[in-house]
């Protein structure tokens, strides 16, 4: 599998390998402190409070996020199985889904195609740092996000 090739520089600019690296790095905790017991209704409030309107998928035990702008079709999964969290992005453009990896793990992997190094979920112990961990996230796929629609204009521009 690979990266579309639209999609490497905005991932470039957000500079999204260090910072997927720092996130993890300041939610990494023993495996025997992560929070497993959490209220489906609880995450689901925590997501909206940050302005999306998520949708919980109880086959797949996963949450998720669409958003539309102009040809493009921005998906953020999250699934917090086990007390970590796993993001996954998709995307479409014009109903046709390019390639981007799914989870940020893999993501980074396939940037560096370094596939011994991989970085680690975050964990969450509580919801307060389920809040944190989402906040950085979220940031990040909106720069994510913004880095898209500009290099599509940008293109469009020339």
């Amino acid at each position: 599998m690979q990266i579309d090739k639209e999609l490497i520089p905005a991932l470039s600019e957000i500079d999204f390998i260090n910072r997927y690296k720092k996130l993890s790095m300041d939610h990494r905790f023993g495996d025997d402190e992560a929070f497993e017991q959490y209220s489906n209704d609880i995450i689901l409030e925590i997501v909206s409070s940050f302005g999306f309107k998520p949708k919980y998928y109880k086959r797949e035990n996963f949450f998720g996020i669409q958003e539309y702008n102009g040809d493009y079709t921005f998906e953020f999964n999250l699934s917090f199985k086990y007390g970590y969290v796993e993001c996954i992005w998709g995307i479409q453009k014009k109903g046709e889904r390019l390639t981007i990896g799914g989870p940020w793990g893999m993501i980074a992997q396939l940037l560096t195609q370094n596939y011994d190094e991989s970085i680690k979920r975050p964990m969450f112990r509580n919801y307060e740092e389920l809040k944190d961990i989402l906040s950085y996230s979220f940031e990040l796929f909106k720069d994510f996000k913004n880095e898209i629609i500009k290099n599509s204009i940008e293109d469009n521009s020339i």
